[in-house]
């Protein structure tokens, strides 16, 4: 089995120039992770391009930044579901659709995990 590469660690950032990099300490360099295409300041395809590329950057990081916090949550209230299903907790009445939710947690666990 061929060992899978791991991801540059975070907190990522993204940079004004269109580069998304990995954050560093004050006083160094951070590692390049992607150069958002249309996001640098002297693109010539017009203000509408930049502004989108730019807010892609910028969810791209905020999503790889909250995916251990999310994926951890996931985890938790999954736990959470499978200890109310074992009586370990009171049924809440709000949630009587527990297959439901336990569904879309599994599910979003799944994808978070894809490829770990």
């Amino acid at each position: 089995m061929t060992q899978q590469a791991k991801h540059t660690p975070g907190p990522w950032r993204y940079t004004d120039g269109g580069i998304i990099d990995n954050a560093p300490p004050r006083g160094h360099a951070g590692v390049e992770i992607a150069d958002v295409l249309g996001a640098d300041t002297h693109d010539r395809r017009g203000p509408v391009l930049k502004q989108e590329a730019r807010a892609n950057a910028a969810f791209i990081v905020r999503a790889c930044n909250s995916h251990d916090d999310l994926l951890a949550a996931c985890k938790f209230a999954l736990d959470s579901i499978a200890s109310g299903k074992r009586g370990l907790l009171k049924p809440d009445p709000l949630y009587r659709d527990w297959a439901t939710v336990e569904y879309q947690l599994s599910r979003a666990i799944a994808l978070a995990e894809e490829g770990e």
